[in-house]
This record gives C-alpha cells, structure tokens and sequence, in this order.
C-alpha cells in the first residue's frame, strides 16, 4: 500500500512540475511578444516623427513658393496646396502614432488586453 501511494505522489510531483513548465514556457511566450510588441511601437513613433517632418518641410516650402509669388491666380494654388497638405498633417497628428484609437469590435480582445495591462 505504502508503495503505491508514493508512486501516485511521484506521478503528482511529475505532473505538476511539467504543468509548471508549460506555465513558464507560456509566460516567456507572451513577454517576448509584449518586448517585441514594445519595440516595433517604438520604430514606429520613429517613423511618425520623420513623416511628420517631412510634412512640416513641404508645407514650410509651399507657404515660401506662395510667399514669392506675385500672380494672384498662382498663389490661389499654392494656397490650395498649403490648406491640403496642412490638412493632413492635422489628421496625421490626430490619429496615426502608438496611442492613436484602435477599432476593436470584439469586447472580448479588448478586455483581455485591458486585463493584461497593454491597454488601447
């Protein structure tokens, strides 16, 4: 009897402790996607500020051609060109960068990111 109780102990201990590792091997998983996660975040508000320079450049340049510009009809379009590309600098500062609103329909993924502190 007493070594059949210890066979089911030693079973016990194996399972838990595989159950242990698989529990380990899940935690590793999801740190390196949230790491991974954290640094294309990162490239990406690299990327958001370099295009938004780039805009800030070209409007710089529109407002300057216009600024020269002694024909009313040519500056009517530098203006149009300026009110455009400052339009989507607006909108590309709103809502495009790494704490821009992401749809999620699903309450679901959106509480279980909320649960796990990712967050939207």
């Amino acid at each position: 009897m007493k070594k059949r109780v210890h066979k089911q102990k030693n079973i016990y201990i194996i399972i838990q402790s595989r159950v242990w590792e698989e529990n380990q091997q899940k935690n590793q998983q999801q740190t390196n996607l949230i790491r991974l996660s954290q640094q294309i975040n990162k490239k990406e508000s690299g990327m958001f500020n370099f295009r938004q320079k780039v805009w800030i450049t070209l409007i710089i340049f529109i407002w300057i051609f216009f600024a020269n510009t002694q024909d009313r009809q040519i500056a009517n379009g530098w203006i149009t060109g300026a009110v455009i590309f400052s339009s989507v600098l607006i909108i590309d500062l709103l809502f495009t960068g790494s704490n821009s609103f992401l749809y999620e329909p699903e309450y679901s993924n959106w509480k279980e990111r909320v649960e796990k502190g990712q967050g939207y």
